[in-house]
């Protein structure tokens, strides 16, 4: 009788194992990448980003904590943050809770609270990076979670019009570590 249970012990053991690796399989990223002919930027502390050249504004600033904000020069997309209490304000805004809940809530440029439904991993050599949040609505919202130290940390609001999607993924996709000045 025992040989039997240590045969089942072992396939449940190897039914297991095989679906933790089915996660990993079918993880679906986009591969985070330079863009060649884009200008660089910081974006928090220790990280950079890149833009086209129609985009403007200061970017990060700050002297007590960092704020960030860069408009495209029509208006047709905005990437800000601003995470300040009363004395020091922060790289990162909230944190995202484990389970990774399928939708989250932003307000939209209206004060209107949304829902967002849609998601885009990022990813860097199959290591998760960021979570990019946002809805499908003509003038869309839409919130980017970077994972810093196996947590997910609100790390910059995007309103835009929905046809700049694409365009959106390609800034969010540069978001690199850079060495700590």
């Amino acid at each position: 009788m025992s040989i039997k249970i240590l045969y089942i012990l072992f396939i449940l053991l190897i039914v297991c194992s095989c679906n933790d690796n089915d996660e990993q399989i079918d993880k679906n990223c986009v591969e985070n990448k330079q863009m060649d002919n884009w200008i660089t930027e910081s974006f928090k502390s220790n990280y950079s980003i890149q833009f086209p050249s129609n985009y403007e504004g200061q970017g990060m600033v700050g002297f007590e904590g960092n704020m960030f904000s860069k408009i495209r020069s029509d208006s047709l997309v905005e990437l800000s943050y601003i995470y300040c209490s009363p004395l020091y304000c922060e790289d990162f805004g909230a944190l995202l809770f484990e389970p990774i809940p399928s939708s989250i809530f932003a307000y939209n440029k209206q004060n209107t609270e949304v829902e967002l439904t849609e998601q885009v991993l990022f990813c860097q050599n199959d290591d998760e990076t960021a979570l990019f949040y946002h809805n499908m609505e003509d003038k869309a919202v839409g919130k980017l979670y970077m994972k810093i130290d196996g947590l997910y940390l609100e790390a910059v609001s995007v309103f835009y019009d929905i046809d700049k999607h694409q365009e959106i993924e390609n800034i969010l996709k540069t978001i690199k570590s850079s060495p700590a000045q």
